[in-house]
């Protein structure tokens, strides 16, 4: 595709997805569509609520951590014992994926090998996750899809599910994800256009 006049650069047709992926990055996203009829299929995707301050808390064997924040307006120092990790804290990423790959695993994804952030349900066939950090892009039969994004709410805060469709297209870490009755597209157009 030309970047420069907005075309699309990648075309998948479901249907002739196959294998697995094994470079990583948004092939993930191509990888995870499927031969079954398009009209059964539901893809959208999510992002976790400020995941961070979701996270399992401190093992409570733990040695205890502290924190400390200055007072805005008396300037005095606020010491507190710190439960969980915080958003700007080197382990909090980890500490999250520690937290969403084994929940991911608990509710029956297995986990990808090549690429760790693709995740496939051991039972409900043809039902997909990609991870990048909060976001969540999944991919499935109707009710698999919505059984997916049920479970989630029900264990994390999360903001309004987008489900892609012809006239509604998504959004999963920047990349613009549409669709037609046979194509399903990927851009990164606009986030190029705004670097």
């Amino acid at each position: 595709g030309n970047l420069a006049t907005g075309q699309r650069p990648v075309a998948v047709r479901p249907r002739e997805s196959r294998g697995e992926n094994r470079t990583g990055g948004v092939t993930t996203v191509t990888v995870s569509s499927d031969q079954r009829p398009a009209a059964r299929r539901k893809r959208g995707a999510v992002d976790i609520n400020v995941a961070f301050l979701q996270m399992n808390p401190f093992d409570p064997d733990d040695p205890p951590r502290y924190v400390k924040f200055k007072h805005p307006v008396t300037g005095q120092w606020l010491v507190y014992r710190q439960l969980a990790g915080i958003y700007g804290e080197a382990g909090s990423p980890i500490r999250w994926e520690q937290t969403l790959a084994p929940w991911l695993e608990s509710i029956g994804f297995a986990r990808g090998k090549n690429d760790p952030c693709a995740y496939r349900h051991k039972t409900r066939r043809g039902l997909a996750a990609i991870t990048w950090v909060d976001d969540i892009y999944c991919q499935g039969d109707d009710p698999d899809f919505d059984w997916f994004f049920a479970q989630l709410a029900e264990r994390f805060s999360c903001k309004d599910v987008e489900v892609l469709a012809p006239q509604a297209p998504i959004d999963f870490v920047g990349i613009e994800i549409s669709c037609d009755g046979e194509f399903t597209y990927m851009s990164v157009y606009s986030y190029v256009a705004n670097m």
